[in-house]
């Protein structure tokens, strides 16, 4: 039971391949285990989880502040690698993961979560989520890619008494004592 456990553990929650924890099991706790024996069990999970993603994503769409995102990955198929986009919905203790092949309002509507919610979307400035934004209560850009932004233009220029500079870091470091003052809240 603890092999199956820890096997399950780490191919559902480790977010790493089959492969990769079959490998693990036998590497740190010397109980070698088959790719077949951890996709089994990731199958019984996923039987026993019916539901739950309905659930899951009813929460999120009633949560009064969302956070979404996605982001490209590389995935190795049969013939070739591919890339994927990995998507993530998140409202407090809730965290939603989707895979698609596009990045389109055709997979953010499939997931169904977005269509329908109505709340505070935190988000970053990608355009596929500005046809949400008439339904919303209110849109925040992401202060983690607004921080990225604001560094790259300020590297645009490597004269530090051009203008990127005099406006990029005292923008960027207000946000960061804002960020520290809600933290220490």
């Amino acid at each position: 039971p603890n092999v199956r456990a820890a096997t399950a553990l780490l191919a559902c929650n480790g977010h790493m391949s089959i492969e990769r924890a079959a490998d693990l099991m036998g590497v740190l706790l010397d109980a070698p285990v088959s790719t077949g024996f951890a996709g089994g069990l990731v199958k019984r999970v996923a039987a026993r989880l019916v539901g739950f993603e309905a659930l899951l994503k009813d929460r999120l769409r009633t949560a009064p502040v969302m956070h979404h995102d996605e982001t490209p990955a590389r995935v190795a198929g049969d013939d070739a690698d591919r890339l994927l986009y990995i998507y993530t919905a998140r409202a407090d203790k809730l965290v939603w993961f989707g895979a698609a092949n596009n990045r389109g309002h055709a997979a953010l509507d499939a997931f169904a979560i977005l269509p329908g919610f109505t709340g505070t979307l935190v988000r970053d400035d990608y355009a596929g989520y500005a046809k949400y934004d008439k339904h919303l209560t209110a849109v925040q850009l992401c202060c983690a890619h607004l921080l990225r932004s604001l560094r790259g233009i300020g590297e645009l220029d490597t004269d530090p008494y051009r203008i990127q500079r005099t406006w990029t870091e005292p923008v960027a470091a207000a946000l960061l004592d804002a960020k520290a003052a809600v933290d220490k809240a």
